[in-house]
């Protein structure tokens, strides 16, 4: 029963991963006194060297790294849904060290983005903070194709293990081929496929909770995935 639930929490993880990363994005949003710029112009950058950031973008800041935690654990709940995939394991393997290494480089931009907040209004100037944007834009952007091939073996491995509906797995492969593409186009292309993954890993959450309600529901036994 416990390993039941803890299954079933790593598939809500996705849910709570497209939820909390809203969430956050509308909150540091909302709440930043200096207009968001990917590639803010020298002028934009000299007001926010000059703007401490108020208490409500470290909570929109701290809203969006728990979504990377969680989708860390799904990725592990999604990998192991997997497993069965094939006898070498590989498309789980794939998975899994994808997903981790997307969720590693997500880390490393959010790195990067406290010390530009931490240091705004205490001695950051504005070239400091064109340096620590297109870092941090950099590390963001190089997180891409580890998810398109996180997603692409998830749905590759869904589709042959039936733990999502067929028009799931084709679904999953659409967004990770797109997302793949998109590192080529990160400004256009590329957004659009950050904005199809974070609407997909939700659905895959949900699609995971309900395959495992079922089966138990089924069979009377945990079946393993």
């Amino acid at each position: 029963m416990f390993d039941r639930k803890l299954l079933a929490l790593g598939a809500l993880a996705g849910v709570a991963y497209g939820l909390f990363e809203v969430a956050g994005v509308i909150v540091g949003g909302m709440s930043n006194p200096v207009q968001f710029d990917t590639f803010p112009s020298a002028a934009t950058a000299a007001r926010a060297a000059a703007t401490s950031m108020p208490v409500g973008v470290w909570v929109g800041f701290g809203i969006e790294v728990l979504a990377t935690v969680a989708l860390l654990a799904f990725v592990v709940r999604a990998s192991a849904a997997v497993r069965a995939a094939d006898a070498q394991g590989l498309i789980a393997r794939s998975a899994l060290v994808s997903g981790a290494i997307n969720v590693g480089l997500v880390f490393a931009s959010f790195g990067v983005m406290a010390a530009r907040y931490a240091g705004a209004g205490h001695g950051l100037d504005g070239q400091s903070v064109i340096t620590l944007a297109y870092l941090g834009w950099g590390g963001y952007v190089m997180s891409w194709p580890a998810m398109g091939i996180f997603l692409g073996a998830l749905a590759v491995g869904t589709l042959r293990t039936h733990a999502f509906p067929a028009w799931l797995g084709w679904t999953g492969v659409a967004v990770a081929v797109i997302g793949l593409a998109g590192t080529l186009d990160p400004t256009n292309l590329g957004q659009l496929a950050q904005l199809l993954s974070l609407l997909y890993i939700p659905a895959a959450g949900v699609a995971l909770v309900l395959r495992r309600t079922a089966a138990s529901q089924a069979t009377g036994v945990m079946i393993p995935a």
